[in-house]
């Protein structure tokens, strides 16, 4: 642990390191520099599959905080964002189930997963309350957030799968950057086969991207020299 990590930071780390292994990423490593950028993940996972040939199916890019004050930004109407957002997600939330209910042909996938939201694409009928209710909630979330990492990472579809890890507590549901999953830990439950390990819970489900597979691939090159590179410190 460096001397700028917190012991909390540190735990949601191994949390979420576990957690990804249960979920079938057999490759996972902490601190893993993200592929055409310039930052860092605390914990990146990939799961490889030998069917049909060697693959990566997916990968996912988690980023832990331990303090609200660690995620959002500084603002003198932060109160009145968040009520704002909250009433906005609800209606989006509303809006996507009536779409993809009656308009099946505007999701963006034609599989149904359990561990990520299927988008829906309004464009299909130009629906101007669904893309109004976006914009002003992107607006909102900048405000929020800044052209964060989170905006940024997201943008790049530099994974399948992005994920906010956090106390539970710290933040709303609806706070979260738009299209990250969010994993939250009690700080009373812990994992029933690793009883150090917190457990971690799925709160909202993210959004599925489209990374290319060259990227996949480096995000598995780098999580593997990542996880070699710790193992032989553990070794020596």
């Amino acid at each position: 642990m460096s001397r700028s990590e917190s012991l909390n930071h540190l735990v949601l780390k191994s949390a979420t390191l576990r957690w990804a292994q249960d979920q079938g990423f057999d490759v996972v490593a902490t601190e893993v520099r993200i592929p055409g950028s310039g930052y860092r993940a605390d914990v990146v996972g990939c799961e490889t599959s030998l069917r049909g040939g060697p693959q990566i199916r997916r990968s996912a890019v988690f980023e832990c905080k331990q303090a609200r004050s660690d995620l959002l930004k500084d603002s003198r109407s932060v109160q009145k964002t968040l009520v704002r957002m909250g009433e906005l997600q609800q209606r989006k939330s509303g809006l996507d189930r009536l779409l993809g209910t009656h308009y099946p042909s505007l999701r963006t996938s034609d599989e149904l997963f359990n561990e990520f939201v299927v988008p829906v694409d309004p464009s299909g009928i130009g629906h101007e309350g669904y893309k109004s209710t976006l914009r002003e909630l992107e607006k909102l979330q900048r405000r929020l957030f800044g052209k964060t990492k989170f905006d940024k990472l997201f943008q790049w579809q530099s994974a399948d799968l992005h994920y906010l890890v956090i106390l539970e507590g710290i933040i709303e549901p609806f706070e979260a950057p738009s299209g990250w999953g969010l994993l939250a830990w009690d700080r009373k439950t812990m994992h029933p086969e690793f009883p150090s390990v917190p457990h971690l819970k799925a709160v909202t489900l993210p959004t599925k991207c489209e990374p290319t597979d060259s990227r996949r691939l480096e995000m598995l090159i780098g999580a593997s020299r990542v996880a070699t590179r710790e193992m032989n410190r553990s070794i020596t």
